[in-house]
């Protein structure tokens, strides 16, 4: 698709904003609660093709896939969504022009959220797919026309290339846009606004957990193997390190049963594709991992074909190459968290934990900029509402 292919695209989302406003708030949110139940239901036909299609695109593996949306997807229906609606646009007036949606990442929910949102508020919808993952756009465009005629054409597909200049700033031109992935694209995509365009931006964050006193730690190496094995660690709530409360004796304790967990995990949803690149991250941060560790440090690997653990012997984070690749840290007390967290500044998305009440959880989330918090297993499954990054769903379009 080249510039002019999108302008005559953001020209029938103009004409198709009409039937929008024409419809009240509570028929948009039921129409867009019938395709938020098919994509919660995993009988629906629509998650039986996003399991077919999405592995062949993004390259994890299908087990994966199922894994995170079965946990991800499951109260997302069309309750969750009045709630949602109740909570951040009751009563709001139909948006004013198309929402242009630069997607990112390779996880299918924010992408069928971003689309959906501006749907609700009456503004129709330009989606951009991201590069490894071009089939959520797609099927959610699907499941609209099927679910919910009533909207019309207020959703429509972008797919350009990613050299084609000229096509995206034509996509940039709507008075709204919300885009997700890297600092850089986010950068790029601020510097191509149209002058008075409202941005939405969801730039590079990661996650973290913590482990707390008095936990076994064979059985919360397992609830984390499931937050830092979904999605290989590549969306925003994935745990790339773990800090211990305790000696780096506890620290290495933990590493090896998170090794072990891991390996558990390969067998049920195994690791997808590992692109060159991050091989070679992978294996040098391995390397020097061993290095440390033969020249005296407090350093322990455990490796094997689908995950890498190093127990680390100090507090200080180092970098996490992604692929189910985690660090486990020794620290003294849970509130000395944010002051060994300050090297990473607000790139921090969410915070798994085990061994502290939700009141302590909540805190130390906050204290590190977080915007959720979760016990170990459940950090991958936000709730619809999950205000990412402290903006509102709905809420951040408004104008």
């Amino acid at each position: 698709m080249n510039a002019d292919a999108v302008q005559g695209r953001l020209a029938a989302l103009a004409r198709a904003e009409k039937a929008l406003h024409g419809l009240s708030q509570g028929e948009r949110v039921a129409a867009v609660g019938r395709v938020l139940d098919a994509w919660s239901d995993p009988g629906s036909a629509v998650r039986r093709r996003l399991l077919d299609e999405h592995p062949r695109a993004s390259g994890l593996s299908r087990a994966n896939v199922a894994a995170g949306v079965e946990l991800a997807l499951a109260g997302w229906g069309r309750a969750a969504l009045e709630h949602l609606v109740a909570a951040e646009a009751a009563g709001a007036a139909p948006l004013a022009g198309t929402t242009s949606v630069v997607h990112g990442g390779v996880l299918p929910m924010p992408t069928l959220l971003d689309a959906l949102a501006p749907l609700v508020l009456g503004s129709p919808v330009l989606a951009k797919p991201a590069a490894r993952d071009p089939v959520t756009p797609r099927l959610v465009a699907a499941s609209v026309a099927e679910l919910a005629p009533e909207l019309g054409d207020g959703l429509a597909i972008a797919d350009i290339r990613r050299d084609d200049e000229a096509a995206l700033t034509a996509i940039l031109a709507a008075p709204r846009v919300a885009v997700t992935g890297s600092d850089e694209a986010v950068a790029a995509v601020r510097a191509r606004l149209a002058p008075g365009a409202k941005l939405v931006a969801h730039g590079h964050k990661l996650s973290l957990a913590i482990l707390g006193e008095g936990v076994p730690l064979e059985n919360a190496a397992a609830q984390l193997s499931v937050d830092v094995s979904l999605w290989d660690q590549l969306g925003c709530l994935s745990p790339v390190a773990c800090w211990a409360v305790g000696d780096a004796a506890r620290a290495r304790a933990f590493a090896e049963a998170l090794a072990r967990a891991l390996e558990a995990r390969e067998a049920i949803a195994p690791l997808g594709e590992v692109d060159t690149a991050a091989a070679a991250r992978i294996a040098s941060e391995r390397s020097e991992a061993e290095l440390r560790a033969a020249a005296g440090g407090e350093v322990a690997l455990h490796a094997g074909e689908g995950f890498t653990v190093v127990a680390e012997a100090d507090a200080a984070p180092r970098a996490a190459p992604l692929h189910r690749f985690v660090r486990v840290h020794p620290l003294a007390e849970a509130s000395e968290l944010a002051q060994a967290l300050a090297p990473l500044g607000p790139h921090v998305a969410g915070l798994a934990y085990a061994g502290l009440d939700d009141a302590q959880a909540l805190t130390l989330a906050q204290s590190i900029g977080a915007s959720r918090a979760a016990p170990f297993g459940e950090l991958q499954a936000p709730p619809l509402d999950w205000a990412r990054d402290g903006l509102g769903v709905l809420a951040s379009l408004l104008d």
